[in-house]
């Protein structure tokens, strides 16, 4: 009886403290397979854009990750996807998805999700974006 009650226990106090874990790795996330844009209708990157990239972030995560494990974010790193501080495979995967047009104009996204407590991997979120000239800014992949 002893053993039941400290399962018990054990049982509620990890719901508590983790409540989100499961949820978050049983939904599957809108963006997770690429959604490629035209290339033509696409804006040059521009490194002055960073404000308002992070101002069309607002509205993109939510879409990204609509979820409530992730309405708690946090932009760790914004920047085109082609500069050269960005690492590497994250420009390479992007031409490999969508070809070397769309990503070198493309920003990569860098995000924190503190609501995720269970893995800095599992709390980490990267988007790619890109600016279209007729429909603004939009998210065309996330690697979660």
């Amino acid at each position: 009886m002893i053993k039941i009650k400290c399962l018990f226990i054990y049982i509620l106090i990890t719901s508590l403290i983790f409540p989100y874990s499961a949820l978050a790795e049983s939904q599957p996330l809108p963006y997770l397979e690429a959604k490629c844009s035209k290339v033509s209708p696409l804006v040059q990157v521009d490194l002055n854009q960073k404000e308002e990239v992070l101002f069309a972030l607002k509205e993109l995560i939510p879409k990204a990750y609509p979820y409530k494990e992730y309405n708690t974010w946090k932009v760790e790193e914004a920047r085109p996807l082609s500069s050269p501080k960005t690492f590497r495979p994250y420009y390479n995967l992007a031409k490999k998805l969508c070809g070397n047009d769309v990503a070198k104009n493309s920003w990569f996204i860098q995000l924190h999700f503190p609501k995720i407590l269970y893995g800095a991997s599992a709390s980490t979120g990267i988007m790619f974006i890109a600016k279209d000239s007729k429909k603004g800014w939009l998210v065309w992949y996330t690697y979660k």
